[in-house]
């Protein structure tokens, strides 16, 4: 690798790599076939813990414990009592801090569970349309004052992506369109910022196929026993469609790009079907008080009906009440 060449990372957080293998085969994700033909492939082992601990793993190229971090909420030390941690109590300094320092120019796009680096050569943009946002601080940039100039260019976000509760979205249709126009959306800056700025790094991340997944793979998946066949037909498979537009996206991108610019396309910790188990304590408590499946609902089962309806709005800033 040169000195002069430039590196380009992509990441897909949360698609499922089987998935991406699979589609590009068939012919229906041409740019990561292409990438696939032309490149490598690795496996990565995910570290313990959440999705904190693997994006802070991979930002930063050190084991949990040494960052530290593996959840927006962890046990504090010596005791059962919890605490929030943000990207910003991290003491390991992310990669792309040693380019900067070695007076290499960065461009950071999303790039999950960040915090700006101060005094970055370059640019960071965080949260600004991001699955999981840190709970603590939320969108902000490198330098400061860059939000107002996204959103006079790019509009807002296609929608409000806390706006259900953990049920998911009552318009599946609504709600995959707007995650594909989101892409589309981040592109678009991604593009630009490839043409107007200078850079040595640029790493970017869709957060789409994670929203998808998580609330789309039950109409993905015919096995799984909340698939809805109807709405299925209707909507077609979510997962899907958001990695096809993401990836007539990345065929775009990778046509701008110098033939000698490096491209990594990264796919995070993948996703699969989920089972809430939730409901089961209703039944259990049920039996233990000797009533019947059809009697009165335990107060439990009240509160996280009313719980599970209230937005994600409401739900995050509760988050660390306790």
């Amino acid at each position: 690798m040169s000195s002069s060449s430039k590196v380009l990372i992509l990441a897909l957080d949360a698609a499922e790599p089987s998935l991406l293998m699979r589609w590009a085969t068939q012919g229906r994700l041409p740019a990561v076939a292409r990438l696939l033909d032309q490149g490598a492939c690795v496996r990565l082992e995910n570290p313990p813990g959440l999705s904190g601990a693997t994006w802070t793993t991979l930002n930063t190229g050190t084991t949990v414990a040494r960052h530290g971090r593996y959840y927006y909420s962890q046990l504090r030390p010596r005791s059962y009592r919890t605490r929030l941690v943000s990207p910003k109590d991290i003491e390991v300094a992310p990669f792309w801090s040693a380019l900067s320092d070695a007076g290499r120019r960065a461009i950071l796009v999303d790039v999950p569970k960040t915090h700006p680096v101060s005094g970055l050569n370059g640019i960071q943009i965080v949260d600004w349309a991001n699955h999981d946002g840190d709970i603590l601080d939320g969108f902000l940039t490198w330098p400061a004052g860059l939000g107002g100039r996204l959103d006079r260019r790019y509009g807002a976000d296609p929608f409000d992506r806390r706006a259900f509760g953990v049920r998911g979205p009552t318009d599946f249709d609504a709600f995959v369109r707007g995650l594909c126009a989101n892409v589309e959306r981040k592109a678009d800056l991604i593009e630009d910022l490839m043409q107007e700025e200078s850079w040595d790094l640029m790493f970017a991340s869709w957060d789409d196929a994670h929203w998808a997944g998580h609330f789309g793979w039950r109409l993905h998946d015919p096995s799984h026993p909340h698939h809805d066949a109807a709405l299925a037909a209707a909507v077609g498979d979510p997962i899907e469609r958001v990695l096809t537009t993401a990836d007539r996206r990345i065929g775009r991108i990778l046509g701008r790009l110098d033939p000698q610019t490096r491209v990594v396309l990264l796919a995070s910790h993948g996703m699969g079907p989920g089972y809430r188990t939730c409901e089961m304590l209703d039944p259990i408590l049920h039996r233990l008080e000797g009533i019947s499946a059809g009697g009165r609902r335990t107060t439990y089962g009240r509160l996280r009906q009313v719980w599970d309806g209230l937005p994600g709005r409401i739900h995050r800033p509760l988050a660390g009440v306790k």
